[in-house]
């Protein structure tokens, strides 16, 4: 039984990273189309049921994570249906929980290595990924709970109702989380402003704890030999 959730994890791990990738290169083509939304919707239920399998956890963790996973994909196809405001919030709401879950327990396993894995390597750069389309989400719940908080958000970016598309944000969070900041998005209100100073802290931290994390396990790794 051990062996096979080992291996489960593995084969999580190997496309994991792969899939992230592929939703980023594939957002900005598919996100102006009604039938680009439903791939991504698949590329993104595709991409939550792979990091279910990517996490190595105790029994209880993964009822956690399945949960919140199954709300997250019911509320991302229920928006076909549906434009209720509440119904759009509570999906952007479970996507981030889900998110920021898997990636505390991405990094949880990357900090516990004692040696650095192409695995390790693997769960630190999903990590950042997983970290930045967190922000992605929230920054999405604010902007619908109160409409104008960031300015530049391009008209193709609103669906009826004032519905954002998450590919925007997506782009604002990592250039935030890079400390890119091309400025063509940016946060008017105080709110917007706190997260996004939150997040590019939050990005440079974990670059140079990670380093040095990695550089710390490869010394001990080699000192042992």
């Amino acid at each position: 039984m051990f062996s096979f959730i080992t291996q489960k994890t593995k084969i999580g791990l190997h496309f994991l990273l792969p899939s992230l990738l592929l939703l980023f290169i594939l957002f900005p083509f598919l996100e102006t189309t009604t039938f680009g939304n439903i791939l991504i919707d698949i590329l993104t239920s595709t991409v939550l049921i792979i990091a279910l399998t990517a996490i190595t956890h105790k029994k209880l963790t993964h009822i956690i994570a399945t949960i919140f996973a199954f709300l997250a994909i019911i509320f991302n196809w229920a928006d076909h249906f549906t434009m209720n405001i509440y119904i759009i919030i509570a999906g952007f709401l479970c996507n981030g929980i889900f998110l920021i879950f898997i990636a505390w327990l991405l990094f949880y396993n990357v900090i516990k290595e004692r040696s650095v894995t192409i695995h390790t390597i693997n769960r630190a750069v999903s990590v950042y990924f997983l970290i930045g389309l967190f922000f992605a989400f929230f920054y999405a719940i604010i902007e619908q709970l109160w409409q104008g908080s960031f300015t530049g958000l391009k008209e193709a970016s609103r669906m009826e109702f004032g519905i954002i598309q998450v590919a925007e944000f997506t782009y604002y969070s990592f250039s935030t989380l890079t400390s890119t900041g091309f400025g063509d998005i940016l946060p008017k209100s105080s709110f917007a402003r706190s997260i996004s100073v939150l997040e590019a802290i939050l990005g440079q931290l974990y670059i140079a704890i990670l380093i040095a994390r990695l550089v710390g396990m490869h010394l001990v790794h080699s000192d042992g030999k």
